[in-house]
């Protein structure tokens, strides 16, 4: 049975130990109600999927991947989780861990990913992806908008000096990806490996639904036959997908509102197939 992400809120909440080893994890725990530090943690578990390559291109991408992982988990705690004063802890935990500092959002965070996605079957590219869009958050946020802050000097300082640092652990993430992407692309011509076309995508889509994976979004599936392993499904991500949805990125301390976006797929089949219909009893009448 999977264990619940999210549990009773507790009163007060204690922000003394922000550290990740703090957080609440579990590969049945949704992506998208995942803040900021629990993603780091998904990446972090990622790491033990990545030890038995079982081809020659995975043997090649592989120690690049550990190497941006570990990368990225590492410039993370150091830039946000080893600060020691008191007010920076509260409001850096409060923005990175969750209001309740166990590593869950309050709610569901639309990421451009799917709603469903759990970190066990996440990629790569996905986690990294929904990390960016919480950090654009904090980057772009007014903190003159939250009404503590402009009522405390220190709380506004201390959360002016988290996006000063989300801003620059961002030109990691940068970094970070376009040396993997890089890597993706020498190992696919060395090893023969094709990027995913047209003619695939319609075989590939109840894959791509499990796994959260879009073949349209700019991240692209990496060894995608076996996409439902964790280590079997590694994605990359290029730079206009780390950017896309980054107003949608979220903060455990405000609500967020998704807009519903009209799908007119069925209604144009619909269309076509009367067009279709008429057509062809007006070719019976023709020839009666």
């Amino acid at each position: 049975m999977a264990q619940q992400q999210t549990s009773q809120a507790p009163t007060p909440v204690s922000f003394d130990d922000i550290s990740l080893e703090h957080l609440s994890f579990n590969e049945t725990f949704r992506v998208t109600r995942g803040s900021a530090s629990q993603v780091v943690l998904g990446l972090r578990n990622m790491l033990q999927k990545l030890s038995n390559p079982e081809n020659e291109y995975q043997r090649a991408i592989y120690p690049q991947l550990v190497t941006a992982i570990n990368k990225l988990v590492d410039t993370y705690t150091s830039s946000f989780l080893s600060v020691t004063e008191p007010t920076e802890k509260q409001v850096f935990g409060a923005n990175l861990n969750g209001f309740r500092n166990d590593g869950s959002l309050y709610r569901s965070v639309n990421s451009g990913i799917n709603r469903s996605l759990t970190y066990g079957y996440s990629q790569f590219g996905q986690l990294v992806r929904v990390l960016t869009n919480r950090l654009r958050f904090v980057v772009k946020r007014d903190p003159q908008s939250v009404e503590r802050y402009k009522n405390s000097s220190s709380e506004m300082t201390a959360y002016k000096n988290l996006q000063s640092a989300a801003d620059a652990y961002l030109v990691v993430v940068n970094e970070v990806m376009d040396s993997w992407s890089k890597t993706v692309d020498e190992s696919r011509k060395t090893h023969g490996v094709q990027r995913e076309n047209t003619n695939t995508r319609h075989t590939s889509r109840q894959n791509n639904r499990e796994t959260g994976d879009n073949p349209n979004n700019g991240w692209t599936t990496v060894n995608s036959s076996r996409g439902r392993g964790g280590s079997r499904g590694v994605s990359r991500g290029v730079s206009r997908g780390a950017s896309r949805g980054a107003s949608r990125g979220g903060s455990s301390q405000v609500r967020h509102h998704t807009t519903n976006t009209t799908n007119t797929t069925n209604t144009t089949n619909s269309t076509n197939s009367t067009h279709v219909t008429r057509t062809q009893q007006a070719r019976q009448v023709n020839s009666s």
